[in-house]
């Protein structure tokens, strides 16, 4: 019999197309109905990233701030990302990723005693071949990202490490892509099917 891990993830665009204090309503409603299914369900995880999430959690609701780091210090809610904010990928220079990670990383330590490895960057439209050093550098092993179209995702391919066309010194990391995980989804679900349930 196979084992299905799930693990509960929301992603929030806080600042996108909408006034931010309509983002800032999402993320408190978003961290206060995983608080509630974490406390209804003992089986259940929740994943979340982005430092400032949990900053405004922590400035305007303390106790929904003290349940999220109850249920990160038992293991059912894992920060995931470990930067400031899921950002576009495109633009920022050098400079601005590497503060952008450690203010995100910065945070996660003060707040939780520990810092992510696995960066989660779903909804980004593009990915700069710069990235796997910055994130080497700062710790992270694991990239999850969206949009993985080939050519925005060369320099996390094996391809690409081969070439030798990756960024300069770009160390390997590990990447998985949304539609990686969609395809491991279809392929368990068929096999589910095929054995009936079990």
């Amino acid at each position: 019999m196979k084992t299905i891990h799930l693990i509960f993830h929301a992603h929030l665009d806080p600042i996108f197309l909408w006034p931010w204090t309509a983002g800032l309503d999402e993320t408190l409603a978003t961290c206060r109905s995983a608080c509630d299914r974490l406390d209804a369900h003992p089986d259940v995880r929740f994943s979340q990233g982005e430092a400032w999430v949990y900053q405004q959690v922590e400035r305007l609701d303390p106790v929904l701030f003290a349940r999220i780091r109850a249920h990160v210090a038992a293991g059912r809610w894992e920060l995931a990302g470990g930067w400031w904010m899921q950002p576009d990928c495109n633009q920022p220079s050098g400079f601005a990723w590497r503060k952008h990670i450690a203010l995100g990383q910065a945070y996660f330590q003060q707040r939780f005693g520990q810092v992510p490895r696995i960066v989660f960057n779903p909804d980004s439209f593009g990915h700069a071949a710069t990235l796997p050093g910055m994130m080497h550098d700062a710790g992270q092993t694991h990239y999850v990202m969206g949009r993985p179209e080939k050519r925005t995702a060369r320099a996390f391919t094996e391809e690409t490490q081969e070439s030798g066309d990756e960024s300069p010194a770009a160390p390997e990391i590990a990447r998985l892509t949304v539609d990686q995980m969609r395809e491991l989804a279809d392929r368990l679900a068929t096999e589910i099917a095929r054995r009936g349930g079990q």
